[in-house]
Order: C-alpha cells, then structure tokens, then sequence
C-alpha cells in the first residue's frame, strides 16, 4: 500500500472483484473504512502485482496482464473523479508483462518502468511514459548477455541515474544489478550474481541514507 496525500492508504489486488481482475482499493487507517475504487476489467487491463504512485490528484499503476493485446497495461485513476484511464498498451514490440514494483516519477517529469519480456530481445525493456504528451518509448531492450527478464521496478538515485535489477542473464545467468544513464544513454552491467553470493533478483533497489544501494536475492546456495 502506499499513503496518500489525503491520510488514506491506497493498494492493489491482483485477483479478486467484480471480472476477477483485481481491483484499486482505499483503507482509511483512522475509521477502519475499505472502499472499493475500481475493478479491473481485463479488456482495460489486469491483473496488478506492483505498487501504485501518487502524483497529485491521480494513482498510477501497471497491470502484469490485460489489456488490448493481454500484455499489460499503464494506468491512471483520477481520485477525484474515480476515473480510470488505460494510457498505454503493452505490446511484444515494446515490452509485455510488467510484474513487481512500480512506476518512477523521474526528475524529467516522465514515468519510468521495465516490463519482465517483450522488446527487441524479447528479455524485457526500461521504457518511459510522458504523461503531458502521452508518449511511450522503450528506452532499453534487455540482451541477455547483460542481463534479462527485470521483474522489479528502478529507482533513481542521487546521482539521477536509474538502478534496477534483472531476474536472470548476465555473466552467470542469475540476474544482474544495472544503471541507466539518462543524460548520455548509457547502460551498465554493475554486478553480474554468481549464485554462490545470491542469484534471479525479483524485486528492486532501495537507496539509503548512507547513499548505498540495498536490495535481496531470491536465491543463492553456497556450495
């Protein structure tokens, strides 16, 4: 769940509701009231597993399915008019089926996200949104070599650059930790997992006081 402006908790099922889609709900920690905001319809978009983002009076998400082509979706809902918007429909071209995390406010004003497959290489892709012009663009197609398949979302750290992590490719095959330079383009492989000190990372990166980022393994066995 995520606080929003207004004092109430805001989240996400990703089954559930009237067409069994999940649904965006409301929990008012101070009187104990649920409400039910939107029922995902497929055709519209499904089936959420990642987190909302507040920007001012509007929620933004992504489902991992649903949609035009049952490849996920971008959406908005209006809190103040409890309108929901389906903004950009995943395709094999651009990206399909993003999972875990959730979008990114970047300090250029435009949506940031990863899709787990679809693009180029069919490994996934980082794309942006702009939501005053509603342009979607893949920003980076995944190639395996240096990573594949990010489940989890990015963050932009102090030093503006995106950082993520990927479930599987790289060196070993078991994920890599990446950045993205937005000024020059510029992807890096940081950290290839080598199983013995983790592997197949599935969510994302956090940044901390210290300025180092810190993140979990899904798995990882030391032989």
């Amino acid at each position: 769940m995520i606080l929003g402006v207004d004092g109430n908790l805001y989240g996400l099922t990703e089954q559930g509701g009237t067409h069994v889609g999940g649904l965006i709900y409301r929990f008012n920690p101070n009187t104990h009231n649920f409400d039910t905001l939107y029922n995902f319809n497929p055709p519209n978009g499904g089936f959420p597993y990642g987190r909302l983002i507040q920007i001012n009076s509007k929620l933004y998400g992504t489902t991992e399915s649903g949609g035009t082509n049952n490849d996920g979706v971008i959406f908005s809902f209006d809190l103040s008019t409890l309108t929901y918007y389906d903004l950009h429909d995943f395709d094999s071209t651009d990206g399909i089926h993003p999972t875990y995390g959730s979008l990114l406010l970047g300090n250029d004003g435009k949506l940031y996200g990863t899709t787990s497959a679809g693009g180029n290489n069919n490994n996934g892709t980082i794309f942006s949104f702009d939501n005053n012009s509603n342009i979607f663009s893949v920003v980076y197609d995944f190639d395996n070599t240096h990573g594949s398949n990010p489940n989890g979302g990015i963050i932009q750290a102090t030093d503006e650059k995106l950082y993520g992590m990927t479930y599987a490719g790289g060196l070993n095959n078991f994920g890599v930790i990446f950045s993205y330079d937005l000024s020059n383009s510029t992807f890096s492989d940081l950290h290839d997992f080598d199983n013995i000190n983790g592997a197949n990372p599935y969510r994302g990166l956090i940044q901390a006081s210290n300025g180092l980022l810190y993140g979990t393994a899904y798995q990882g066995t030391l032989i």
